[in-house]
């Protein structure tokens, strides 16, 4: 998805009578974090692959305050952090209260946000989406879920290899010991057997 293309989006999802300034200025600090030189995967292609999957759901509640969760849920983003997702939603409401956006849909994206941190508990359909989207390159063909192993990789090439090997594979066995990958009937038909050899074969690989 083009620069263009994704900034169409984000106007989109706001009122009309919101600042274009304060919008530009919001797009463009989302932008300038996807595009920080450490992200292989947690970057604009991830972003444009969620809204992607986005598209082909049906029956959300709320489908823009879900598409307004993925443009923020990785926006804070270092590899050896355990608070992303804070940080993210911390982002989100700063950003959204600038824009003067809806309080009680404010605090809900942020909600949102912390529920992308992994393993999480959905409560409903469109927080099952949200996740099952996060979570779609598991069940991705394998050439493609091998590119997602490596550009991993190199997000943390500061970790040791025998660190990295043992704590990746608590990761991806973590996945594998859940009744279901995903939540929702359509990624579970459509990507969970996949996404179970893509986590096995990468396990064997390490």
């Amino acid at each position: 998805m083009t620069l263009n293309a994704l900034e169409k989006r984000w106007h989109s999802l706001f009122p009309k009578n919101t600042s274009i300034c304060n919008l530009g200025y919001g797009f463009e600090s989302i932008i300038n974090h996807y595009q920080e030189p450490h992200r292989y995967y947690h970057n604009l292609n991830h972003i444009s692959a969620c809204l992607n999957h986005l598209d082909q759901f049906e029956n959300l509640d709320s489908p823009q305050d879900i598409e307004l969760a993925i443009w923020f849920h990785d926006v804070i983003y270092d590899p050896l952090a355990k608070d992303n997702e804070e940080k993210s939603a911390e982002f989100a409401i700063m950003t959204l209260d600038n824009l003067k956006f809806d309080s009680v849909r404010t605090e809900k994206i942020a909600h949102l946000v912390i529920l992308t941190k992994h393993p999480s508990a959905p409560t409903n359909h469109d927080e099952k989406a949200l996740l099952d989207i996060d979570l779609s390159i598991l069940g991705s063909e394998a050439s493609l879920y091998s590119d997602y192993e490596s550009w991993i990789r190199q997000e943390y090439k500061s970790v040791p290899n025998f660190l990295y090997r043992k704590g990746r594979r608590k990761v991806l066995q973590s996945f594998l010991d859940q009744p279901t990958i995903y939540f929702t009937d359509v990624f579970k038909n459509k990507y969970e057997e996949q996404a179970r050899k893509n986590l096995h074969d990468a396990i064997q690989q390490l």
